[in-house]
């Protein structure tokens, strides 16, 4: 067969006249063999595949009836059969040495009540094995005869010849297995049809044998049966024109993943080999179809965020399918780390930040789970216990989950996990279908796999018709990209698939949420109690060599080792074949398996991870929320081996976790720094990245600086502002992809605040050498801490070849750098990296704009305007910029270069940050709490509180309560611990204000707060839900609290409102005209605030209901 081969009937001008007539009047159907635009409501029956009555092989499954349609027109009446595999030309082929002498003739018999007359007997002397063939019921009153393309027969019941070789509509596609026909209604009018007569039909395909019998082949209803007494075949029964038929349920599932890196290569515009690709193929097809072909989407947090900073087009896309119903996001962890080597305490974070980021970048809510690498260890983790927590529905496998542990029950159907597992909650598990994972990119004839249609004929007329058939598997391999190497034919192959699927409207494409909706309803019943203590999915288990023991704990193997294959939680162990750089100690593990020297204490992942360790003990803020998805990042794909040992690319992520720890010391001064316990500048000195060699931090109530010893960098630089409550990540990505294995502060998309590169008078290169720790201190004289460093001795002269020191001064929001000879007179050319708003750019992308020009000694930097964050560098003293020929973009951060001057005194170079030392000054304080910022999502808003108490006064309790403003009642909101604990002087709680919760209206929030033995119960935020309708809407705030407004400007009301909102306008009464804000289009210089009391105009494309929220003082 070959593609897009159509064979239409078009004997005469006069019959092409006739088809450009009807399209103009707007017939339902084109005759054209496309099957596009055949509703579901045209299938009116369905026949099981593999029923054919005469066994003859050749082109068997051409006359393999699977459907029939029937749709009434303006001027004709259509009728559409799906064959199992139309195979090109079968309509006039033969083989006469297998006896065929006409290997396909079609017939279509139509009947109706009130008829003048009815045939008895199938038309053409059907036959079979001999004898005629004798309608016992339902008899025809006109029958259509297809031969082929261009020869066909309409008989009347008294064998009249009402039409032959002309007047009718046909067109064969062997490549989507249809034959449609269309005849004039007036045909069928004269023997009294009328459109809305309930029409029955018997359908049958036929081969012609070389002795001449037109033998009967495939009957629908195949309801044929031998009546010996009478010598004949009766046929009884019929299909009917109002009838419905079942539907195969199917969804597509494409889990996409790569390391936070720039990759723009695999998704390169307008290229087939690209993951919009695939997203095109359901949009267009959704289109064409006219329903939905939706797609499901499981975008790691890696590979989501690479996007969302070097290419948010394809998130913009995403977002934009999935608002419209026709992408699902499924939801995970925030990376791609192997949940079963953790715990609750790790596992249980990372699934909450994989949810908020879906629902922030995608404005989805997911309600299913994808486990990385589908290695599931209930029995060791609790990780049902976990999972349910967030997500209602996980995907596993149905060949090794499914039929490892519940082979009686069918992996069909969705199953519920035994709720004792997880605390109460509900949890389905959906099984991945073997045949759909490995032949749906294996085309029959330019279309569905011939295995799956019979798969999914066998589901769509099944009496259980609560099946789904899940395809599930790495985008990129739809997508023909990325390693291993996919076949870059792959794309086309999916697109033939699904073209297959979309042309078939008795197949149901259909998401994974929906199917939890439907299960959450009730209206689908699943298998109860399911269970699965330990797994994983087949490949893997292969590709695990010498594993001894239980083969559905196989990846064990690879985390501790087999005699084989090499252990991933021995290396860093210093012993033979396990040696890394920078560090002084194994990964080990979270459960005490692995100890070394003594103890698992000395293993990095269970010092971090393990409950009540690092993570554990470390307060629950910003910096805490990071670290875990630093952590999710730094443990992608845990442990996994190419061969027998651990991948390369893994080890250099692995060998990075340790910098974990210094972020969760990092939250602790944020902590400290917002209780107000941090009076001046300090310093503190230790090991704290685990290399076996000292490092320093500087700090005040501003600024917190992680000073190593490669390079003399600072790779980590905090600012908090203490009047906005934020904390700005101004240097430092470490959750971006390693490409080096040891600690590097220069290059490979990790670049710190001066991590020098060269020095001239050496002629050597110092970014991956240790400096000395040589002091940290305090001075008096700079008002300040002082560390000191040595740059090491390149030159073999005996002495450091410079001096470097970082000093920081008590109530500074900048720190200075600054650079002083040993002996040795040249120009040290050292990089700037700055990240700017980490935390910002992690959910936005791209949004800091350029500062001056990087040349001479001017001031140089990045500005966010979004969030008011800031990083400028100020060449003081003895060093100047480059050029702008060194700046670079990597990924999240913005990288420049000095040259800084080592010969007579000293040379200095200052980093402003946006740190505010000063007395904390919240917008928003009424006794005892203060807001301290938004969280927005189309449809919501979200409140973070931050309540202040003392030692004497703790926080022991917080609940939440909205108000409605008419008097309606009140109701309790979900607080969720976002930062510090109850019990102690602080914590602060995240409250979700939802347009699904509130209807458009005015309403209250009211704060019962615990302070030691007193109570606090205060109406602190007043809430207006107001829905915009398409077009122009004029919007007035109507708030008598005048503060803390989200959203409070232009571009904060285009992040509530989503892709809906088109554009903001103000009235400028100095200039008497009106400014607009248009997402996507407008810079910061265009924004505005939104003023309570003033009127605005808003543009929405769709209906959108937005939630303000005001403070009251």
């Amino acid at each position: 067969m070959s593609l897009g081969t159509v064979r239409l009937a078009a004997a005469t001008a006069l019959l092409l006249a006739l088809l450009l007539l009807a399209a103009a009047r707007g017939e339902p159907v084109t005759v054209d063999g496309s099957g596009f635009d055949w509703p579901y409501d045209s299938c009116h029956a369905l026949d099981p595949h593999g029923d054919l009555l005469d066994a003859t092989p050749h082109w068997y499954d051409s006359r393999d009836l699977l459907a029939w349609y029937y749709a009434v027109g303006d001027q004709y009446v259509f009728i559409r059969l799906d064959l199992l595999d139309l195979a090109y030309g079968a309509e006039t082929a033969s083989y006469p040495d297998g006896g065929v002498a006409d290997a396909l003739n079609i017939y279509v018999m139509l009947g109706w009540e009130n008829a003048p007359g009815y045939q008895e007997w199938a038309p053409d002397y059907l036959q079979l094995n001999g004898y005629g063939v004798h309608i016992s019921d339902y008899r025809w009153v006109v029958a259509i005869a297809v031969y082929d393309s261009a020869h066909y027969k309409v008989y009347r019941y008294d064998w009249s010849v009402l039409a032959e070789n002309s007047g009718l509509q046909v067109a064969f596609n062997s490549q989507w297995d249809l034959v449609e026909i269309g005849i004039p209604r007036s045909m069928l009018e004269s023997y009294g049809w009328t459109p809305t007569s309930r029409v029955w039909a018997k359908i049958a395909t036929a081969l012609v044998k070389t002795g001449g019998a037109n033998v009967l082949a495939d009957a629908m209803p195949n309801t044929v049966s031998f009546d010996g007494n009478a010598g004949r075949y009766e046929w009884s029964g019929a299909v009917f024109s109002d009838q419905k038929c079942g539907t195969a349920k199917v969804a597509f599932v494409h889990h996409g993943n790569q390391h936070l890196a720039d990759n723009r290569a695999l998704n390169k515009p307008n290229a087939v080999n690209s993951y919009d690709y695939i997203l095109r193929v359901h949009e267009e097809l959704s289109a064409k179809a006219g329903r939905r072909i939706p797609v499901c989407v499981h975008m790691s947090g890696t590979l989501a965020a690479s996007y969302v900073w070097w290419d948010p087009s394809i998130v913009a896309h995403l977002r934009s399918l999935a608002a419209k119903g026709l992408a699902c996001i499924v939801g995970g962890t925030w990376a791609e780390y192997i949940t079963a080597y953790f715990y609750d305490n790790f596992n249980d974070p990372s699934f909450y930040l994989g949810k908020l980021y879906a629902e922030a970048l995608f404005g989805y809510t997911p309600l299913t789970a994808w486990i990385p690498e589908r290695t599931w260890d209930d029995e060791r983790t609790g990780i049902a216990y976990t999972v349910s927590k967030h997500y209602y529905a996980v995907i596993l496998d149905g060949n090794t989950h499914h039929d490892d542990w519940s082979p009686n029950t069918s992996p069909y159907k969705p199953h519920q996990y035994d709720p004792s597992k997880t605390g109460g909650r509900e949890l389905y598990v959906f099984f991945i279908d073997w045949e759909m994972q490995q032949l749906l990119l294996a085309n029959t004839d330019g279309g569905l796999n011939i295995n799956l249609r019979r798969k999914l004929a066998w589901a769509a007329t099944n009496a259980d018709q609560q099946m789904l058939f899940l395809y599930a598997d790495d985008w990129e391999k739809a997508a023909g990209i990325s390693s291993p190497s996919w076949d870059p034919g792959n794309p086309y192959r999916y697109r033939d698939s699904l073209t297959w699927i979309a042309m078939h409207p008795w197949i149901q494409v259909v998401t994974v949420d929906e199917v939890v909706g439907w299960l959450r309803s009730g209206s689908w019943t699943p298998v109860k109690y399911y269970y699965c203590g330990y797994d994983t999915y087949y490949y893997l288990k292969t590709w695990v060599p010498g594993y001894p023991y239980d083969y559905r704990r196989a990846y064990d193997g690879w985390y501790w080792g087999t005699s084989s294959a090499k252990s991933f939680a021995w290396y860093g162990s210093g012993q033979p074949g396990y040696s890394l750089p920078d560090t002084t100690m194994p990964f080990g593990d979270v459960f005490g398996y692995t100890t070394y020297n003594g103890s698992p204490a000395n293993t990095v992942i269970y010092r971090l991870l393990a409950p009540g360790k690092a993570l554990d003990s470390a307060p629950r803020n910003e910096l805490w929320r990071l670290a875990v998805m630093a952590a999710n990042a730094l443990l992608y794909e845990t442990a996994w081996h190419e061969g027998s040992d651990c991948v390369g690319w893994g080890l250099n992520q692995w060998n990075h976790l340790r910098l974990v720890n210094v972020l969760l010391l990092a939250s602790k001064w944020l902590d400290d720094a917002r209780l107000g316990k941090i009076a001046g500048a300090s310093y503190l000195v230790g090991d704290f990245d685990w290399d076996g060699r000292p490092e320093a931090v500087i700090y005040n109530r501003a600024v917190f600086a992680y000073i190593d010893d490669k390079g003399g960098a600072a790779p980590l630089i905090f600012a908090y502002n203490r009047t906005t409550d934020r904390v700005y990540v101004s240097v430092g990505a470490p959750l971006v992809y390693w490409g080096v294995l040891g600690d590097a502060w220069y290059g490979d998309n990790h670049v710190g605040f001066l991590a020098d590169d060269y020095f001239d008078a050496t002629g050597k290169n110092y970014y991956s050498s240790s400096y000395q720790l040589v002091s940290a201190s305090r001075s008096d004289a700079e008002g300040g801490v002082v560390v000191k460093l040595a740059a090491p001795d390149m030159d073999g002269d005996g002495r450091p070849d410079f001096y470097k020191y970082f000093v920081l001064r008590d109530t500074a929001n900048y720190v200075d750098a600054v650079y002083e000879p040993s002996g040795k007179a040249g120009t040290v050319y050292s990089a700037v990296g700055l990240s700017v708003d980490l935390l910002d750019s992690l959910f936005n992308g791209d949004r800091a704009a350029r500062v001056g020009d990087p040349s001479g000694a001017s001031t140089f930097g990045y500005r966010n305007g979004y969030t008011g964050a800031y990083a400028y560098v100020k060449p003081l003293q003895g060093a100047s910029w480059t050029g702008p020929q060194d700046l670079s973009k990597y990924t999240l951060q913005y990288v420049a270069k000095l040259a800084v001057s080592v010969s007579q005194g000293q040379s200095k170079v200052r980093l402003y940050l946006p740190g505010d030392p000063g007395q904390y000054a919240p917008r928003c304080q009424p006794s005892a709490y203060a807001t301290i910022g938004f969280l927005r999502s189309p449809g919501s808003t979200a409140v973070l509180v931050a309540v202040y108490g003392n030692s004497s006064a703790p926080v022991n309790s917080f609940e939440a309560r909205v108000v409605d403003a008419s008097g309606a009642g009140s109701w309790r909101l979900d607080a969720r611990l976002a930062g510090g604990s109850l019990g102690s002087p602080y914590a602060s709680f995240l409250l979700n204000l939802s347009s699904s919760q509130l209807a458009p209206g005015m309403y209250y929030v009211e704060l019962n707060v615990s302070l030691g033995a007193s109570r606090i119960v205060e109406r602190a935020y007043s809430v207006y839900v107001r829905r915009l309708e398409r077009g122009y809407n004029l919007v007035s705030l109507p708030f008598f609290y005048s503060a803390v407004v989200s959203p409070s400007k232009a571009s904060e009301l285009a992040e509530t409102a989503g892709t809906s909102l088109l554009a903001v306008w103000r009235w400028d009464v100095q200039a008497q005209r009106f400014r607009g804000y248009v997402p996507g289009v407008s810079g910061p210089e265009d924004d505005f605030p939104l003023e309570p009391g003033s009127g605005y105009f808003v543009y929405a494309k769709s209906p959108v209901v937005v939630v303000w929220v005001a403070g009251k003082c």
